[in-house]
């Protein structure tokens, strides 16, 4: 055989050509069909001819197929059905995870391992922890974990929280940030591909536990995480839950976590409850009460401008239980917001707010805020002497709120505070043609009068005089009880040593003799000049009472009719009277600013005079306390003493007379006529 391949068979007709014909066009005869290859050879010529070109191993594969297929898809099925295992239990709960899964030993075991594998990156300490717990701590009932509550933390046991708690401690503030932001970041991430995040929650609640100021230092990180996943409620609050647990130790962290993280997302129906329950709980937690006093603000004063807005407009526009409830939390967060009032920058502050201000209880509590700011700081009352000309309608509610609650608020009434309402009237006084000064002018005359009538205030000289006589009296009585009688007590010694014990006891048994002879004659002499005066007058009496009695029914039948007519009338007079009673009012306002004008003078008089009475009670004071220092010197004359309680007793028993016997004579011409 020759080595190159010749055709064996029909030629192959060019594309596109025409049958019969050549590629190039031209006609050919039909050629005769040739043998075929084995027609000629012998039958095994041809085998051994294949046989040798194809190479062996593809024919041992060929028929290798057909043999080893079914025997290799039986092996594989019964090995599947051998060697699978059976699933293990999953916990119910975490608590059951802790007890399944979790091992002390374990624990430190790990932290040891990554210690000694890796001595300069605590970062790596802490990240293989939470792997670890992150794949121990898996269960079935995933339900909503609390704000507060402790979880999942809290189901470790003392043991396991002392090794974490130990390695956290040995690590710097520095880390502790970084790994704090990577909890929370991994937290999301995690929960996005739907793994186990309980390990990261577990590390968060250490590390906030530790030190809750490491929350302010990633905020700005935690609101960019929160963005990108607000549109994911399950992640969103899960971010929210690990950046709160810094408040359960620190309010401050808390409210300000709670001002920049949650608050912008109150008005989204999937964080209204948790935003709200948020600042609930972490007033409730911290004992913060309407009475907590907190040296310094929670917040700065923008931040508390906002919180105003939301409480009194924002919270109508979300869910009503919710609003009602941020509402009601409202005045505790207030007073740890504020603090007291202290600064008194809040002046100015809510007084230019409140020109933007339209719903009437956030008005309200600006009132209150700012006159607890007079109270509390002198620096507001020169703010407002700086804004009132043209703040001049908030002024008038100010000066309105204080006057009606001047109880509350009378705390504010010093010599500056009373000179900057003066210096409000004579303002108001020049300034008559402005609207609102009206209110001004009447509410700050108002309070004008109360501090004056404050100040000139009596001194009670006739209640503390009785009180000073039954004293005297008392003393006296309980002296001769616990001697036996008046010889032996010591007033009775007394009055023995400067010789009046005689006259006394002189004048006391007058005194008795002449109460017996008044009591014996009005005995005898009443029931005659009685009878006698019945006998004269009985009969106009008896005509009274029955006139009376007449006059009584009268009344009684016509007393319907006259309370229906004065039901009818008393719409009309109670209209006018209102209208002539304010009538009255400005002409007695007007009257008294008018004399307030005319007699400037007055009032300078009357503390002059005030001034003179005060020196008098000084004088008459030192004049006491010198005579007392005289009589303890032993420099009292006890003669002239002596006479001069003898002249006053006689003048006094000689009125008591006199005034016996003006009265036996008027009751003797009273009978006569």
């Amino acid at each position: 055989m020759s080595e190159k391949w010749e055709t064996v068979g029909k030629p192959k007709q060019g594309k596109g050509s025409p049958k019969g014909k050549s590629a190039n066009g031209t006609k050919k005869n039909a050629s005769k069909p040739m043998p075929k290859l084995e027609d000629i050879l012998p039958a095994g010529s041809m085998q051994a001819m294949y046989t040798d070109y194809e190479p062996q191993n593809a024919v041992q594969k060929v028929e290798k197929k057909p043999e080893t297929k079914p025997a290799k898809t039986e092996n594989k099925k019964v090995s599947k059905k051998e060697v699978v295992p059976p699933k293990p239990k999953v916990p119910a709960n975490i608590s059951e995870a802790v007890k399944m899964n979790l091992r002390v030993d374990e624990i430190k075991q790990l932290i040891e391992s990554v210690q000694t594998k890796f001595p300069d990156s605590p970062i790596l300490w802490l990240r293989d922890l939470a792997s670890y717990l992150n794949s121990r701590l898996v269960y079935e009932d995933q339900a909503e974990v609390g704000l507060f509550d402790g979880a999942p933390l809290s189901a470790l046991t003392q043991n396991m929280k002392k090794a974490i708690y130990a390695l956290m401690q040995s690590i710097p503030n520095s880390v502790k940030e970084t790994y704090l932001e990577t909890c929370v970041s991994n937290t999301a991430h995690d929960l996005a591909k739907n793994l186990n995040v309980n390990g990261w929650m577990v590390m968060t609640q250490v590390l906030t536990d530790c030190n809750a100021d490491l929350a302010t230092s990633i905020l700005n990180r935690v609101i960019e995480l929160r963005n990108s996943y607000q549109n994911r409620p399950n992640i969103g609050l899960a971010i929210l839950w690990s950046i709160g647990q810094a408040g359960k130790k620190d309010p401050y962290v808390g409210v300000k976590v709670w001002l920049e993280i949650m608050l912008p997302l109150i008005t989204m129906k999937h964080y209204t409850r948790f935003v709200v329950e948020y600042i609930t709980k972490l007033l409730s937690i911290n004992n913060i009460t309407e009475k907590t006093a907190f040296f310094k603000p929670v917040m700065d004063l923008n931040n508390f401008c906002t919180l105003q807005d939301t409480v009194f407009q924002v919270s109508t526009q979300i869910n009503k239980e919710f609003g009602k409830q941020l509402r009601d939390a409202y005045p505790r967060l207030k007073v740890i917001s504020l603090a007291g009032c202290k600064n008194h920058e809040i002046f100015p502050t809510l007084m230019e707010k409140m020109k933007h201000m339209s719903v009437a209880e956030q008005v309200d509590d600006c009132l209150d805020i700012l006159s607890q700011c007079l109270v509390a700081t002198p620096a507001a009352k020169v703010h407002w002497h700086k804004l009132y000309t043209s703040h001049l309608t908030q002024s008038g509610l100010l000066l309105q709120h204080l006057n009606r609650n001047w109880n509350q608020f009378k705390a504010a009434a010093t010599p500056d505070f009373e000179e900057t309402l003066q210096a409000f009237q004579d303002y108001n006084i020049s300034a008559t043609h402005k609207e609102e000064v009206v209110l001004c002018r009447e509410e700050c005359g108002a309070i004008l009068s109360k501090l004056s009538k404050g100040r000139g205030a009596w001194f009670p000289w006739k209640t503390l005089s009785f009180f000073l006589l039954v004293g005297t009296a008392a003393i006296i009585n309980l002296d001769v009880q616990k001697n036996g009688e008046f010889g032996r007590s010591h007033t009775g010694h007394f009055l023995k040593d400067i010789g009046q014990y005689n006259r006394v006891v002189g004048a006391y048994a007058q005194g008795n003799q002449l109460c017996l002879q008044g009591y014996q004659w009005s005995e005898k002499n009443i029931p005659v000049y009685y009878s006698q005066a019945r006998k004269v007058v009985g009969p106009t009496l008896d005509t009274v009472v029955d006139n009376t009695k007449a006059a009584g029914a009268f009344m009684q039948v016509k007393g319907g009719e006259a309370y229906v007519k004065l039901s009818e009338m008393s719409g009309d007079v109670y209209s006018t009277m209102q209208v002539k009673g304010g009538e009255v009012s400005v002409k007695l306002r007007e009257g008294f600013t008018f004399l307030q004008e005319q007699y400037p003078g007055v009032k300078k008089n009357a503390d002059v005079y005030l001034r003179s009475v005060q020196e008098l009670l000084r004088e008459l004071s030192t004049r006491v306390v010198a005579g007392c220092q005289d009589l303890a010197a032993g420099k009292v004359d006890w003669n002239a003493v002596k006479v001069g309680l003898v002249k006053k007793l006689e003048e006094t028993q000689g009125a008591v007379v006199k005034g016996i016997h003006w009265a036996r004579q008027q009751i003797d011409q009273l009978v006569k006529q």
